[in-house]
């Protein structure tokens, strides 16, 4: 059985979260940025989840600190991504 669902998190971090190409930092030198989205999609997948889309277009948020607690503004573009995990066993949690 596959579990879908959707979570949102900054625009400017596409590529790296459903292509894993993290090349886009190093053009502004951000790593702390960087490695704030690497923490998001490792809590995704420590959790079972996968980033496999973000289907939609991105859209402004004046609550952005709440999808980049680390932002250093209030206001930025978020997407949606949608996430998937296989579960294996009807046991496991959440599935």
């Amino acid at each position: 059985m596959i579990e879908t669902d959707t979570v949102t998190l900054p625009a400017a971090w596409a590529s790296a979260l459903v292509n894993g190409d993290y090349t886009s930092f190093d053009y502004d030198g951000d790593d702390a940025e960087a490695a704030r989205c690497e923490a998001a999609e490792i809590d995704l997948a420590n959790n079972g989840w996968s980033i496999v889309d973000a289907p939609g277009e991105p859209y402004f948020t004046w609550s952005y600190r709440l999808y980049d607690s680390g932002a250093d503004c209030m206001g930025g573009d978020v997407l949606d991504y949608t996430i998937l995990r296989h579960c294996t066993s009807p046991a496991r949690q959440g599935c």
